[in-house]
């Protein structure tokens, strides 16, 4: 599965922070159901990576909070927090810096 599948255009990864206090409840899209951790984690930092280099569209927001909603319920127990924690630490991993998305 191709993170463009998941990531059509561009992303502010904190914006993710900011509306997941409005919207609490797991996303129910199947299409991110189906997605692995490591997908999920890997469009997310995308997401950050390509809403830092251009400007976003809503389309690209919108599938954005999705990939970061799935990934908080998932793998952070619907804790943005942790979340945060995972993320800030994430992004400066060298695989990410170069383009290459993220690792479990």
């Amino acid at each position: 599965m191709s993170l463009r599948k998941f990531l059509p255009f561009p992303f502010v990864a904190l914006t993710a922070g900011a509306s997941c206090l409005a919207n609490p409840l797991p996303v129910q899209d199947a299409e991110f159901a189906r997605a692995s951790s490591g997908q999920l984690r890997a469009a997310y930092l995308e997401c950050d990576r390509v809403s830092a280099q251009t400007r976003v569209d809503q389309d690209f927001m919108i599938r954005c909070q999705k990939v970061a909603d799935a990934l908080r319920h998932r793998d952070f127990g619907g804790d943005f927090e942790r979340q945060l924690r995972w993320w800030r630490s994430a992004r400066k991993a060298p695989d990410v810096a170069a383009g290459g998305g993220a690792r479990n």
